[in-house]
């Protein structure tokens, strides 16, 4: 075996990632609402840029607000504009707190305890220590602890104080005027038998009929077993459409929001730097930066080309949706709108990745039409999933509900009308959809 070093050529065609190419791709993944918060970005990073038509905008509407509230006669001590901000942010500590501070009949050292209780809830509502160790800490006795976590079992809503969500179903039923007499028994004793829908063992445990277990579900389903729940709502999401349809003369049209998006300008104090500086630092930087700038303008540009022309060819594919609803949604992929719009599956991926659109059916994210299939047996078009998991909510919800349709039934009916489809799909599509088996479904 002879070593030793040799000198050989060999051509490679790779793709280089250079920043610029990555830059481009972030910008077409980009929402609307991200990309507005990167161009204030890279204004901060490049003083080239300039926003100049989105600033003057802010501006007017600062100098409008400024004059309207003169108008009203306020000078600049009492003028806030804070003070017309509306908070409707009611939490749960604040909630229970201020029904503490109309109990008048309370001593302070009592009202501090019941302080101390609320400040030990969880986001469900129930208590996160045990009365023992909250005595301990308070220096007071239990007694005086399991007193003041009955007043705080008092407050709205009904069910907080609670050590666990059984506890919390019991102090409900207690407050409930019209209920089944044996209600707080079976949610005391047989709450898993009620959990997995076990009618029967509760019937016969305590000899009564299905019907009336059946009234002793329904009453605890108006039961909160959360309490708290109401006071942890995420905030609302409000949504930008970047493209909008509409029916014109009986076609329909995509329009692109691109004016949601601050126009970029270069500034025209540095283009007249460049070749003039006496620094030839200087004059490299600002090249370097206008580069960057002209850049990211064609790159913006790119994009919202690229998303014009993806949602123009979803729309023409999914006409019938727009038409006709989910019934006349198409199986639709990536392959298929990169191959119209000639570009690659990925590309198509990043430009409807969190892009929304407007449409006379409603708001809908562009990944929404992209849809899978199944066929038919009666030998016509093939049907979108999303089209079958509708089929199925609806059979669902006309089912009688005495006798719920099983699995093999819905795969049947689906079977009639030309789906050909398996009972093991049928059950995925179900769960997926967040419906029970029929077992579970069955009323008496």
């Amino acid at each position: 075996m002879q070593l030793g070093l040799d000198l050989s050529q060999k051509q490679l065609l790779k793709l280089a990632m250079t920043p610029e190419l990555r830059q481009s791709i972030n910008i077409l993944n980009y929402s609307t609402a991200d990309l507005v918060h990167y161009l204030h970005q890279q204004v901060n990073e490049n003083p080239v840029i300039k926003l100049s038509a989105g600033d003057s905008q802010q501006k007017d509407s600062f100098d409008t607000r400024e004059q309207r509230s003169y108008s009203k006669g306020y000078t600049d001590d009492e003028y806030n504009p804070f003070n017309y901000i509306s908070d409707q942010t009611v939490t749960l500590e604040s909630h229970l707190l201020e029904q503490l501070s109309m109990l008048n009949h309370l001593h302070s050292h009592q009202k501090h305890i019941v302080q101390f209780l609320i400040g030990n809830l969880n986001k469900n509502g129930f208590l996160a220590i045990e009365p023992k160790l909250a005595a301990e800490l308070l220096n007071v006795s239990i007694n005086e602890v399991n007193d003041m976590i009955h007043v705080l079992q008092s407050f709205d809503p009904i069910g907080v104080g609670a050590q666990n969500f059984v506890d919390s179903l019991l102090i409900q039923i207690k407050a409930k005027t019209s209920k089944p007499p044996l209600l707080y028994d079976v949610v005391k004793h047989d709450i898993e038998d009620i959990a997995n829908k076990k009618y029967r063992n509760i019937s016969k445990k305590y000899s009564i009929s299905m019907r009336e277990v059946q009234e002793i579900v329904d009453c605890l389903r108006t039961l909160n077993p959360r309490p708290a729940g109401d006071f942890h709502v995420p905030l609302t999401k409000y949504i930008s459409p970047d493209v909008t349809v509409q029916k014109v003369d009986g076609r329909y049209h995509v329009i692109l929001h691109s004016e949601l998006l601050p126009p970029i300008e270069i500034n025209g104090t540095y283009q007249k730097l460049v070749h003039r500086s006496a620094c030839v630092t200087t004059d490299r930087y600002v090249q370097e930066k206008i580069h960057e700038a002209t850049w990211l303008i064609n790159s913006i540009e790119q994009r919202n080309a690229t998303i014009y022309n993806v949602s123009k060819a979803i729309v023409e594919h999914q006409q019938d949706f727009f038409e006709m609803g989910i019934s006349g949604l198409k199986p639709l992929t990536l392959k298929d709108i990169a191959q119209k719009v000639d570009c690659h599956e990925s590309t198509v991926s990043r430009a409807t990745n969190g892009k929304y659109i407007q449409t006379p059916r409603g708001l809908f994210e562009l990944k929404y039409f992209f849809t899978n299939s199944l066929e038919r047996t009666d030998g016509e078009q093939s049907n979108s999933t999303a089209f079958i998991k509708e089929k199925i909510k609806t059979l669902i919800a006309e089912e009688n509900k005495l006798k719920p349709l099983s699995d093999q039934k819905l795969m049947s009916l689906l079977s009639s009308e030309g789906i050909q489809i398996s009972r093991r799909t049928v059950a995925k599509y179900r769960e997926e959809a967040g419906i029970e088996s029929s077992s579970k479904r069955r009323r008496f």
